[in-house]
């Protein structure tokens, strides 16, 4: 599986101290992905934080709870054996 996916960044929404962020992506034209991993952190080498989108028909997650300061996202396609796709470009987001 090598399908490039494209993250692109919609908004963002703050309540208070903590903020969302609402990520989209194109659907993987490969019929073997079975969900999406998100990945995100405070550095573009350290996204550390995942989140397991378990639908494969899914092109958006809002990610909630973010601090003030910059967040960096990244999106993969997988398959039902684990297999990882290439990640997307890098989308990134400063709230404050």
């Amino acid at each position: 599986m090598k399908v490039m996916l494209t993250l692109l960044l919609c908004g963002t929404s703050l309540i208070a101290s903590a903020a969302s962020v609402t990520l989209a992506w194109d659907h993987s034209p490969d019929p073997s992905v079975v969900g999406y991993r998100i990945y995100y952190g405070a550095s573009p080498t350290a996204m550390n934080a995942v989140i397991d989108v378990k639908t494969p028909a899914a092109t958006s997650f809002i990610v909630e709870n973010l601090a003030k300061g910059s967040w960096y996202f990244a999106v993969a396609g997988y398959t039902t054996t684990g297999t990882e796709g290439l990640r997307s470009n890098i989308a990134s987001k400063t709230i404050g």
